[in-house]
């Protein structure tokens, strides 16, 4: 997979109390590909509209959509001035003794004299790569459920003319304050592969796959995913019995994973979309693509 960088903070730290403005600033907007498979990057593949400063969040939907979330220093401007002052070290800051609560109280419950915004940040957007113009395989039926090592045989639709060459599962997580607890990636042994099913086998232990909820992707060949379906991933007798008819047409090699991290923002409400959540950094925030 490749990471998309999104936005976060270019000064400053992802931390700090409800409208406490003078904790960051200089909001990153641009989203940036990396991939680390060549180590090159591709500058400039989105643009957020929303700040997203402290507790942000992201999460991916079954879509291949990463929706964007939170921040309580919308107000971060009543600190810091305009845009063109907020440089980082050397700023404008213009009001840094002023605690920009929601209800301009101070901790003792005083109120500060200081007429602040409200901080927190009540719009979602999302961000979507390029490869939601194509078409994508369709996924028809899947297993609500499968055991670790055994086989898991998704039914597609053949009028798509599509062969995927991967099922992705992407582990459903929770997001808090930038934090993504758990969004792993992994691409289990591909079986088999037609335009009407795909084979595979379901990774080996809780130790590559904690046992939960997935999302399963089927992907093109060109990267382009399904609409997801939900699998649960447990412990229970292996099953690797495979689809009457199905002989294994592809040798199988070792389980890929990418765990991930945080997320804050990305994407234009009206816009782009992307496949997964994970995070590098206070300023620095990343989205883990199917690319």
């Amino acid at each position: 997979g490749s990471i998309l960088m999104v936005n976060g903070a270019g000064y400053g730290q992802a931390g700090g109390n409800a409208g406490q403005c003078q904790f960051a600033a200089a909001p990153v907007f641009e989203a940036d590909l990396y991939f680390p498979s060549n180590n090159t990057w591709r500058a400039g593949v989105g643009r957020a509209v929303t700040p997203r400063l402290y507790h942000s969040g992201a999460l991916l939907l079954d879509d291949a959509t990463v929706v964007t979330l939170g921040s309580e220093m919308g107000n971060y401007l009543d600190c810091w001035g305009d845009e063109t002052s907020v440089t980082g070290p050397g700023g404008d800051l213009v009001a840094f003794n002023a605690s920009c609560w929601p209800n301009h109280l101070n901790d003792s419950g005083n109120s500060n004299g200081y007429a602040c915004r409200d901080p927190y940040t009540y719009v979602l957007e999302r961000y979507t790569p390029p490869y939601k113009s194509r078409t994508g395989p369709n996924i028809t039926s899947a297993p609500t459920s499968v055991t670790y090592n055994s086989t898991l045989a998704v039914r597609l639709d053949p009028a798509t003319g599509l062969v995927p060459s991967a099922l992705i599962l992407l582990r459903y997580s929770s997001t808090t304050h930038s934090t993504n607890t758990d969004q792993r990636y992994l691409r289990p042994d591909l079986l088999f592969a037609n335009q009407s099913l795909a084979v595979v086998r379901a990774p080996p232990s809780g130790a590559i796959a904690p046992p939960g909820n997935y999302h399963l992707f089927a992907v093109a060949e060109d990267g382009t995913p399904s609409l997801a379906a939900m699998v649960k991933i447990a412990a229970g007798p292996v099953d690797s019995a495979l689809p009457p008819g199905v002989t294994p047409t592809y040798t199988p090699t070792a389980s890929k994973s990418t765990t991930a991290g945080a997320v804050t923002a990305i994407g234009n409400p009206a816009a782009h979309l992307a496949i997964a959540a994970v995070a590098v950094a206070v300023a620095l925030v990343a989205a883990m693509l199917i690319l």
